[in-house]
């Protein structure tokens, strides 16, 4: 385009032309909207081989198997965004525009809600909406429900409250009565627990706030909600974060509740500090506590450990009661030898924790996105200094890092996962992890990529990987979504009938971010060949820092005991 000063406007659009044999044929997927939830893999008709849940932003939900066609019944949407207040307004009155549908973020829940035997889904909308479908794509009885949300008169400049849910619902047999519930953190500061027609449990919902700040101020959640028993007393318990501060805003909050009662277990809720002196770096998704924990019994004692990132943080693992066991190593001089980074230190973003067993040794891992220490140097500057984004993974034996580890990858992810699984075929798993630079990576301990990886999707991922076997041929795939709206499913050259570590964004497809949550195993290849069980798996603002806590982050060493 030329305007009449002469000057000149292009619009431009990059192409990518990728050839993979890896990916299957029916992906990459159209979508019709964005997808920012990640989705989860559940065998729905009893088969024994997974389908693809994938929901959109605009609320499309999908249930495609590995042909990438929707099951009968599906796609099913969410209602009229309940925020649309002009439905005379010509352009939707006459069928020029479509009535908008509410939004979603969050990540699907799949589990059976009833002890029926079927697969439910249950989807949270960004204005405030829960949704449930069961596995013919009707309704669930009672559904969909809604938060209380807050009144405008209850919100201010310190109760930064919303009417919406971000955070993947998690899906749990609370009481023992053969029913799931549905728990979700909600944007207008409260925690709910919902049975499986919609209906409220008592006592909840409750409210999410530090003592400190309880009737002072309040705050959002963002986060899942991860849930088991904690202390291994033979009830479930809750553990969330919110973008709540307290100490002047220095520090984040992790909370921790008996499930039955919605009572605070003894000790918590629990203060971490970042490396700087604000906790509320990036709006919404960067303030206090975004972050989704991981349980896992590490030790074997029963009872269950805890790896909590905070934003710009450098937290070890916790016990059940919130106190550090575990140190975890972040700086340079104790890399992996075979590292590819030259940052300084790790810190922890607002990304999501993965678990799993990467060295073959018995003891679980720990695996966690971040970025290299000279980006908090480039906002304390006010100026660009380069930097790389990392992922880490830490032995959980000694909390040293991995002999590959950290990782420099293309570009920054927040409030996703990796997916642990052996992708290789070597018997060891892989962390699979997406990154916005387009690529999806596949690395064993030791900084090796799987055949065939890194996949290119040529487009903006923002989304955890799963993983699971959705052709039934017996190897496991690897399923994204990308903010361009296209579901990718590639082939590898892992065996089915593996325990995989971390199937998806909370570790299942009930979000619980529990290990002990059992994700079902499925069927091996049958042998093609004799004497081999292999196939190809496709071609191939600006922040203060105190001058100290600059030296720290350039590569002092933090002091362990």
């Amino acid at each position: 385009m030329v305007d009449d000063a002469g000057l000149v406007a292009e619009a431009r659009r990059s192409v990518w032309v990728i050839h993979d044999d890896g990916l299957l044929p029916g992906f990459p997927k159209a979508l019709g909207a964005s997808g920012e939830p990640s989705p989860v893999l559940v065998d729905f008709d009893g088969d024994g081989v997974l389908e693809i849940v994938a929901v959109s932003s605009s609320g499309v939900v999908s249930v495609l198997n590995g042909a990438g066609e929707n099951l009968p019944g599906f796609p099913v949407a969410t209602g009229v965004d309940p925020r649309f207040v002009a439905p005379d307004a010509p352009a939707y009155a006459t069928g020029a525009l479509p009535t908008p549908t509410e939004g979603v973020l969050a990540s699907p829940g799949v589990a059976d809600l009833d002890g029926d035997g079927g697969a439910d889904i249950v989807v949270a909308g960004l204005s405030g909406s829960i949704y449930a479908w069961d596995e013919t794509g009707a309704p669930r009885a009672g559904f969909p429900t809604r938060i209380l949300g807050r009144a405008q008169s209850e919100l201010s400049r310190t109760n930064l409250w919303d009417t919406g849910v971000a955070g993947a619902p998690t899906l749990v047999d609370l009481d023992g009565d053969g029913a799931r519930e549905i728990i979700v953190a909600a944007f207008d500061g409260r925690l709910y627990v919902m049975d499986k027609s919609g209906a409220a449990v008592a006592p909840y919902p409750i409210e999410v706030c530090h003592p400190e700040n309880c009737g002072n101020s309040g705050a959002r959640s963002i986060n899942s909600v991860t849930v088991g028993d904690l202390d291994d007393d033979g009830d479930q318990d809750l553990l969330l974060g919110n973008n709540e501060t307290v100490r002047g805003g220095r520090d984040s909050v992790t909370f921790a509740y008996d499930a039955k009662t919605g009572e605070l277990l003894p000790g918590w809720p629990i203060q971490d500090s970042g490396l700087v002196a604000v906790a509320a770096l990036l709006p919404i998704i960067g303030e206090g506590h975004p972050a989704t924990p991981a349980i896992f019994d590490l030790d074997g004692d029963g009872d269950m450990e805890i790896l909590d990132p905070i934003m710009i943080g450098q937290t070890g693992v916790k016990d059940h009661k919130g106190e550090e066991v575990l140190p975890l190593t972040y700086f340079s001089d104790q890399y992996g030898e075979q590292t590819n980074t030259d940052e300084p230190s790790f810190v922890a973003l607002s990304n999501n924790p993965a678990i799993g067993d990467l060295d073959g040794d018995g003891v679980k891992d720990l695996v966690l996105g971040g970025s290299g220490s000279y980006a908090l140097v480039g906002l304390a500057l006010t100026t660009a200094v380069e930097f790389q984004h990392v992922i880490a993974a830490w032995s959980g034996a000694t909390g040293e890092f991995l002999p590959g580890f950290p990782r420099q990858i293309e570009d920054f992810q927040f409030l996703v996962a990796p997916a642990i699984a052996d992708v290789s075929g070597d018997g060891l798993p892989e962390v699979i992890y997406a990154s916005a630079g387009s690529l999806v990576h596949a690395w064993d301990a030791n900084g090796v990529e799987a055949p065939g990886f890194p996949k290119n999707t040529g487009q903006w991922l923002l989304g955890s990987p799963a993983v699971g076997d959705i052709d039934g041929d017996g190897y496991v795939e690897v399923v994204v979504t990308t903010r361009e709206g296209q579901l990718f499913a590639w082939r590898t050259q892992g065996k089915a009938d593996q325990e995989i570590q971390w199937a998806s964004l909370h570790h299942d497809a009930a979000n619980t971010s529990n290990t002990q949550t059992v994700i079902p195993k499925q069927l091996g290849p049958e042998e093609i060949a004799e004497g081999c069980g292999c196939r190809d798996g496709g071609d191939k603002a600006a922040l203060w820092l105190s001058p100290l806590v600059l030296a720290g982050l350039l590569g002092a060493r933090r002091r362990r005991g």
